[in-house]
């Protein structure tokens, strides 16, 4: 059991500590710079990404957890919320995603994870500290969703997807931590679209 002066509420520490709100912002597929709608309180963009078939939520942040938490601290401490996606969709392997402006390769994920994709099975991410963006694309309307610390997401096999990494002035580069699930690991293997639509909607939100 985790004391209670270790939990706080994910959107309570976010303000303390003037991280961005968790936005979402919906586009035309065929207008990548015209704003058709957009939403930062929690219940409009869960109730969007449901319409859509989407799982997201926010999950308590714990004070205990920083940078240099090892992947077993990690899952140890969000042991209780795993659970409930393993058994409400059956995914069998978790595991601990840390991207840092340092990494060798970094360069290479950022380009891997900016191609519109898809995988056959679910993409699952919650996001133990730092950002990201999710890119979703769905039939004629692309959703661009930026996640801070707190936010699950869980994106059906087969979305067509790209997933963009900020950078972190504070720490010179990206920096994030972020739990995944999956059935098989193979599941996640990139399946690309080929079309230039990423390259598009990043270009136009780089302007």
């Amino acid at each position: 059991m985790i004391p209670a002066r270790a939990r706080c509420p994910a959107d309570l520490t976010s303000k303390q500590h003037g991280a961005h709100m968790t936005r979402l912002v919906e586009y035309m597929e065929s207008a990548p710079g015209k704003v058709v709608w957009t939403a930062t309180d929690h219940r409009s963009i869960e109730g969007r990404l449901m319409a859509a078939g989407m799982i997201f939520e926010r999950w308590p942040l714990h004070a205990e957890i920083n940078s240099e938490s090892e992947a077993d601290q990690v899952l140890a401490v969000y042991k209780d919320e795993i659970d409930r996606l393993v058994r409400a969709r059956g995914y069998q392997l978790v595991d601990v995603l840390k991207i840092r402006a340092d990494m060798d390769n970094l360069d290479e994920l950022k380009h891997k994870f900016a191609k519109e994709h898809t995988h056959v099975e679910d993409e699952v991410r919650f996001f133990v500290e730092g950002k990201g963006t999710f890119w979703l694309h769905l039939y004629d309307q692309v959703i661009k969703l930026e996640c801070e610390a707190g936010d699950l997401l869980v994106v059906p096999h087969g979305t067509r997807h790209w997933f963009e990494i900020p950078d972190d002035p504070a720490r010179g580069g990206p920096h994030y931590t972020a739990i995944r699930l999956f059935i098989d690991p193979h599941g996640w293997e990139a399946h690309y679209t080929g079309t230039a639509t990423a390259e598009e909607f990043l270009e136009k939100a780089a302007a």
